[in-house]
Protein backbone atom coordinates (compact mmCIF):
# COMPACT_ATOMS: atom_id res chain seq x y z
CA UNK A 1 0.00 0.00 0.00
CA UNK A 2 2.88 2.70 1.07
CA UNK A 3 4.24 1.46 -2.57
CA UNK A 4 1.57 2.32 -4.22
CA UNK A 5 1.22 6.00 -2.30
CA UNK A 6 4.71 6.88 -3.12
CA UNK A 7 4.14 5.80 -7.16
CA UNK A 8 1.09 7.65 -7.44
CA UNK A 9 3.09 10.98 -5.87
CA UNK A 10 6.25 10.26 -7.81
CA UNK A 11 4.22 10.08 -11.24
CA UNK A 12 2.00 13.49 -9.86
CA UNK A 13 5.07 15.50 -9.67
CA UNK A 14 6.23 13.74 -12.57
CA UNK A 15 3.39 15.06 -14.93
CA UNK A 16 3.40 18.53 -13.27
CA UNK A 17 6.80 18.99 -13.98
CA UNK A 18 6.92 17.97 -17.48
CA UNK A 19 3.10 20.32 -17.63
CA UNK A 20 5.15 23.38 -16.46
CA UNK A 21 8.41 22.94 -18.51
CA UNK A 22 6.01 22.71 -21.05
CA UNK A 23 4.37 26.01 -20.41
CA UNK A 24 7.41 27.97 -20.04
CA UNK A 25 9.19 26.50 -23.30
CA UNK A 26 6.04 27.32 -25.46
CA UNK A 27 5.68 31.06 -24.32
CA UNK A 28 9.53 31.35 -24.75
CA UNK A 29 9.51 30.16 -28.09
CA UNK A 30 6.43 32.01 -29.04
CA UNK A 31 7.23 35.52 -27.78
CA UNK A 32 6.85 38.60 -30.28
CA UNK A 33 9.97 40.56 -30.24
CA UNK A 34 9.53 43.89 -31.24
CA UNK A 35 11.31 45.81 -33.92
CA UNK A 36 12.39 48.18 -30.80
CA UNK A 37 14.71 45.84 -29.22
CA UNK A 38 16.71 44.24 -32.10
CA UNK A 39 19.37 46.89 -32.74
CA UNK A 40 22.93 45.92 -34.93
CA UNK A 41 25.64 46.46 -33.17
CA UNK A 42 28.52 47.93 -35.84
CA UNK A 43 27.55 49.51 -39.39
CA UNK A 44 27.14 48.17 -42.02
CA UNK A 45 30.36 48.95 -44.51
CA UNK A 46 30.86 48.57 -48.16
CA UNK A 47 33.40 49.95 -51.08
CA UNK A 48 31.74 51.73 -53.51
CA UNK A 49 33.77 51.97 -57.76
CA UNK A 50 33.41 54.58 -59.93
CA UNK A 51 35.66 55.05 -63.09
CA UNK A 52 37.16 59.01 -63.33
CA UNK A 53 39.06 59.48 -66.46
CA UNK A 54 39.42 56.12 -67.55
CA UNK A 55 40.81 54.92 -63.66
CA UNK A 56 39.09 53.21 -61.35
CA UNK A 57 38.42 54.71 -57.74
CA UNK A 58 37.44 53.31 -54.40
CA UNK A 59 35.74 54.89 -51.58
CA UNK A 60 34.06 53.11 -48.26
CA UNK A 61 30.57 54.35 -48.07
CA UNK A 62 28.33 53.74 -44.62
CA UNK A 63 25.09 52.29 -45.36
CA UNK A 64 23.41 52.64 -42.10
CA UNK A 65 24.30 56.32 -41.71
CA UNK A 66 24.28 57.16 -45.28
CA UNK A 67 27.52 58.88 -44.94
CA UNK A 68 31.10 58.74 -47.42
CA UNK A 69 34.45 57.47 -45.08
CA UNK A 70 38.00 58.84 -46.60
CA UNK A 71 38.53 60.00 -50.42
CA UNK A 72 38.45 58.77 -53.64
CA UNK A 73 41.49 56.23 -54.01
CA UNK A 74 43.20 54.37 -57.02
CA UNK A 75 42.93 51.06 -57.59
Amino acid sequence: MKLKKKTKFLALVFILTLQLGFNISYTHRNRIVDAVEVQPFSDVIEWRLQEINGKWYRRLYNLTQRVWIGEWVPI
